[in-house]
């Protein structure tokens, strides 16, 4: 009999007495999964932030959402009604996404039955799989929405191949809401439900315009209108969005990313993206052909609905210039039960037995035992380790000393660590909630919060993560350098999972630094190699005495927009008398602490620089002139700057 022709409540009796147990069975080991060393970890930044902004009042919820994240506030009611009941511990927070997970694990069943399945073996299939895919496990272990989001935009998948099979107008009405609820969910929402509309376009132009169709398209015009309202929304509230991306991402490497994505958790380890990707290409090439194969439209439907998924939200990564794996995987849910229902569907072959049942039951065994491996890597491999904030917190609480203080660069983690720390103690450089790579430091924005931070004390702690972003040139630990003498080598990866700890004591109380960039009489001499630089001039911030052997030196240098120099740029410092005879030269990194960024950076780049001088040196004026050059040219401009030598 055609799968066309068969309804989800048709049965055969003789199967029937496994559909309590079996499923039962595979939402227990679903919430195993998931509950198993839920609270092993510490919570990551978004997870920090996640809890902190949920805590607010309700119509705050609405509001903040759009602006600082432009998003929708569906998960951040949950939670904050969550919360209420169950507190805000990392075990309580994560439960949430740990029920979400299950609940689309269930899911998984109602899509083999909506999609003709006439036996148990395609739903326990589906389960199983979902139950088990490290990626759908990897994001129901977390506080943030995307648990929310795979179950929600599966629910709405699930109804929509319902609504094919029995297109009747309250399951249109209803596919029209649960949609609504999935990019309430997140506003990636939004392209699966473009996908859906793509696949009920070609729907209703292969059926005679009727009463259903009317229907299906009505549901579609109102979910759309209402989608568009909160986007304009958005678009509205952009003008005060956090985080600002300069440039568009290529596309062939962001879907290679997203088909991955729906496979590896987080794409570790980078060196299967190729192969998973290639993969996943060819699970959902297997589903789409089982339509015509196994004539289950549904599988097929579901399976072109994750293909043009992911199509669609590479396209909005590329465009944005804001590509996560998290955002890739929000179909992963719907690959793993449309390839659990291919798995599990009976044999195709007259004979029961034979080379097309050995084969799918090697396939399924190899696909669980795939998905049993990435999960055990989730929880022993490094590479899948949150940052350890918790670790870093309690080690601070132990060390900080009463005349020391705290600072977090980037602060946008400040929430997280305040999460562990506690409110007091420590400062946010620069202090944003979210990323916001419109503040990245240069020596206007860190002295100022330094000088706040610092002044009285006699050291200091660094915590530093994604300070490649926010601190490109390394301002913070430059100016620090100068003034403190570094009491231990980095804590890095080996202690707290990606977070760096540095530690500063000052031999005499913190003295403010000027608030803005000092005002400089040096000569700046430019020639036609000027290439990509420029330079504001350099200043003597403490002139050294007579009998010193350093003198120290700040140059600010200014990187031409849209171009980059090599890191390892440098500079060639000469240390004249006033007869213009050198006296000492000495050839450094043009920005010491990390070289110079990677990206463009349109700001100045703060460089102190220590010249050994001669310790018998007479007091009186002198000049260092600045020399920088790459390992294939010199550059232009030179610095001419003159120092004093004090008594």
């Amino acid at each position: 009999m055609d799968a066309d022709q068969l309804t989800p409540g048709r049965m055969p009796a003789k199967h029937r007495s496994a559909l309590f147990l079996t499923p039962v069975a595979l939402l227990v080991l679903a919430f195993a999964v998931r509950a198993i060393g839920l609270a092993d970890q510490s919570l990551w930044y978004d997870e920090g932030y996640t809890v902190m902004f949920a805590q607010h009042d309700i119509p705050h919820l609405f509001t903040q959402t759009a602006r600082l994240e432009l998003n929708t506030p569906l998960h951040y009611i949950l939670l904050h009604v969550w919360m209420i009941g169950s507190g805000s511990s990392a075990f309580a927070t994560r439960l949430l996404s740990v029920f979400a997970g299950v609940v689309t694990v269930a899911l998984a069943y109602a899509l083999a039955r909506h999609a003709g399945a006439t036996s148990p073996g395609p739903g326990q299939w589906a389960m199983l799989l979902v139950a088990v895919w490290p990626v759908c496990a990897s994001l129901s272990q977390e506080v943030r929405m995307y648990a929310l989001l795979l179950c929600t935009s599966t629910l709405a998948v699930v109804q929509f191949v319902l609504c094919l099979r029995s297109p009747r107008r309250v399951n249109w009405l209803l596919w029209g809401l649960f949609n609504i609820i999935a990019f309430a969910s997140h506003v990636l929402g939004a392209l699966i439900f473009t996908a859906q509309a793509a696949v009920l376009a070609v729907w209703c132009l292969r059926r005679a315009p009727g009463r259903r169709s009317r229907a299906a398209l009505l549901s579609l015009a109102l979910t759309a209108i209402v989608m568009m309202a909160w986007t304009s929304y958005l678009v509205a509230q952009a003008g005060t969005y956090g985080t600002m991306y300069s440039s568009r991402l290529d596309y062939g490497t962001i879907l290679l990313q997203s088909l991955a994505a729906n496979l590896l958790p987080r794409l570790q380890p980078d060196a299967l993206l190729i192969p998973a990707a290639f993969l996943c290409t060819g699970l959902i090439a297997l589903i789409t052909l089982a339509r015509f194969v196994n004539r289950r439209p549904g599988v097929g439907i579901s399976g072109l609905v994750v293909a043009l998924s992911v199509v669609l939200i590479a396209a909005f990564c590329a465009l944005t210039g804001k590509f996560a794996a998290r955002y890739a995987a929000t179909t992963a849910p719907l690959l793993a039960a449309s390839a659990g229902m291919v798995l599990g569907s009976p044999a195709y072959r007259p004979a029961g037995a034979g080379t097309g049942n050995v084969l799918k039951k090697g396939s399924a065994l190899a696909a669980v035992g795939l998905c049993l491996v990435g999960l055990a890597l989730t929880h022993v491999d490094a590479r899948y380790a949150n940052e350890d904030f918790r670790g870093a917190a309690a080690y601070l609480h132990q060390q900080i000393a009463p005349d020391e203080t705290i600072l977090l660069v980037s602060g946008h983690f400040a929430p997280v660590f305040e999460y562990y720390y506690g409110a007091d103690g420590w400062s946010p450089i620069p202090p944003d909630p979210v990323l916001n790579v419109r503040n990245t430091l240069d020596y206007d924005l860190a002295a100022p919060a330094l000088n706040r931070a610092l002044t009285g004390k006699h050291g200091t702690w660094l915590l530093l993560w994604q300070d490649d972003v926010i601190d490109p040139t390394g301002v913070v630990p430059t100016l620090l350098n100068r003034i403190s003498n570094r009491l231990q080598p980095d804590m890095d990866v080996s202690d707290f999972y990606g977070l760096r700890l540095l530690h500063y004591r000052f031999d005499t109380p913190y003295e403010p630094l000027p608030a803005t960039i000092p005002h400089m009489d040096s000569q700046v001499e430019t020639s036609d190699a000027t290439r990509g630089l420029s330079s504001l001039g350099c200043h003597q911030f403490r002139p050294p005495r007579s009998g010193d052997a350093m003198m120290e030196l700040a140059c600010f240098w200014q990187l031409k927009p849209g171009t980059t120099l090599p890191y390892d740029t440098q500079v060639s410092l000469r240390f004249t008398g006033q007869d213009s005879q050198q006296i000492t030269q000495s050839d450094q990194m043009l920005a010491p602490v990390r070289g110079l960024p990677y990206l463009p950076f349109d700001k100045p780049i703060t460089s102190f620089y220590f010249i050994p001088i001669p310790t018998d040196l007479a007091p009186g004026v002198y000049s260092v002139r600045a020399i920088p050059y790459t390992p294939a040219e010199q550059l232009s401009p030179q610095v001419v700057t003159q120092v004093k030598i004090l008594p």
